[in-house]
């Protein structure tokens, strides 16, 4: 008796056929079937298939019809009491089979979900994709689910009844259709159970169907619509509904960074936002941002700005990486830019007469330079200037320079004074001037405990 049919669509998947097989015949549960179905492929993936003789293989060729109809054509042929799928170009851990079976028959489980590797094929980097942990549940009582559980078949193992009794079939004739299915799965699941291990190796490469940008990226407000409209009844779905469609339509407004056709990345832009205006016309106000941080949430939510972004990621990937050598170049033009602008700055606007510590220039350097670095990595390495950092730390020190001499320096004031009222502000026992509380909230208490070290009025 066959216990699980793993189902794998295939087409012109030659160079990484051979791996993804041979991790499901050395499997080390038996009671499986293989449905390879090759969906048209024009390079040598039959020839390949072909090479194999175990019996569990169950082969079919058909014309391209694409990825949807394809699976849908493995869930008719297949003979197991449970159901997998796999992509051509990713492979399974060979217990994988195993562990999930016996978690579904144990727990009597519908649906089992399992955490997977993410592999970028480039570099061999894996990463652990870690679902959320949950105990047996269904999605009525954890609607969560729907966010945070990854909406791609493979790293879930279904119970074929689920899926044919209640018809549940991948959309065809679209780019996405794995999310609906995969959301009518849970929704129609009497039992969800989950595996906290890495079972399944997703590759991500360059010419995958995942990262690939092009005209089908309009497919997916379809896909989102077609969600939209399946819990459209459900009232008590309606919030986790809207932050998941948020969700998804940010998500590839922001990727159009990367689409080869830029009128097309426009237009889908438009698109998405009109949509969500239409549809969600709270969207700004989504708890989806909460969480994404000041500079992230302003670009995704305004049309304008996430256009302009795009734009600049498209010209900034045309450069070259930074080297180290760049890196190097900046500290030092950091450290010199610091020292210039703090003597010129200060000897023309407030005529003192100033101590330098080469070590405080130092640490000041290094502050500012690791700042930078973590703008640097949040707004992913946006800023391949190789003199970006110098000049905005100059622009940093005259505004700082200018907000002292404004609102902090007073004739009544000593180094001791401001120091102190920096070191108040800073553990919250201050009560201090309204020009010094100004300055500390509009700039930040770092700036003043700066100032504080380098100013001695006179």
């Amino acid at each position: 008796m066959t216990d699980i049919s793993i189902i794998v669509p295939i087409y012109n998947a030659e160079k990484y056929l051979n791996k993804c097989i041979k991790s499901l015949i050395n499997q080390s549960k038996e009671e499986l079937e293989f449905i390879l179905v090759n969906d048209g492929s024009t390079d040598s993936s039959e020839e390949i298939i072909k090479t194999y003789k175990d019996k569990r293989i169950k082969y079919f060729k058909n014309k391209n019809q694409g990825i949807g109809k394809t699976r849908n054509f493995g869930i008719e042929k297949a003979t197991g009491k449970y159901i997998m799928f796999l992509d051509s170009d990713d492979y399974l851990r060979e217990d994988a089979c195993q562990i999930l079976y016996d978690k579904a028959e144990t727990e009597k489980l519908d649906l089992v979900i399992c955490d997977f590797y993410r592999v970028e094929e480039e570099n061999d980097f894996q990463e652990e994709i870690i679902i959320p942990k949950f105990k047996n549940t269904r999605l009525k009582e954890n609607k969560n689910l729907l966010l945070d559980v990854n909406l791609a078949p493979w790293n879930k193992l279904y119970k074929t009844s689920l899926l044919k009794k209640n018809k549940i079939k991948f959309v065809e004739d679209l780019k996405y259709e794995d999310a609906p299915f995969v959301v009518e799965a849970m929704d129609k699941a009497k039992k969800i159970g989950q595996v906290s291990e890495c079972l399944n190796y997703y590759i991500i490469h360059k010419n995958s169907e995942t990262t690939v940008r092009d005209k089908k990226i309009f497919d997916i407000i379809e896909i989102v619509d077609k969600i939209r409209k399946y819990f459209s009844k459900r009232k008590e779905y309606t919030e986790t509904v809207d932050k998941l469609s948020v969700r998804i339509l940010t998500n590839y407004t922001i990727q159009q960074r990367v689409q080869q056709d830029k009128e097309v990345g426009t237009e889908f832009i438009d698109r998405a936002f009109k949509y969500m205006k239409e549809n969600i016309p709270d969207y700004k106000s989504n708890k989806y941002y909460e969480n994404r941080g000041f500079l992230r949430r302003t670009i995704e939510k305004n049309k304008l700005l996430t256009k302009i972004y795009c734009k600049i990621y498209q010209k900034k990937t045309k450069k070259q990486p930074i080297t180290p050598k760049e890196i190097l170049r900046n500290i030092f033009f950091g450290c010199f830019t610091l020292l210039f602008m703090y003597i010129l700055f200060v000897s023309v606007f407030c005529n003192k007469y100033l101590k330098i510590s080469p070590l405080i220039i130092i640490l000041m350097s290094l502050l500012y330079f690791s700042i930078f670095y973590i703008l640097y990595k949040l707004t992913k390495k946006l800023f391949y200037r190789k003199y970006f950092v110098p000049i905005i730390w100059s622009i940093f020190i005259v505004l700082q320079l200018i907000f002292a001499y404004i609102f902090v320096v007073e004739p009544s004031w000593d180094f001791g004074t401001v120091y102190q009222m920096a070191i108040n502000s800073a553990i919250g026992k201050a009560t201090i001037n309204s020009n010094a509380y100004l300055y500390i909230h509009q700039n930040n208490i770092g700036a003043t405990i700066f100032l504080a070290l380098y100013y001695k009025h006179e």
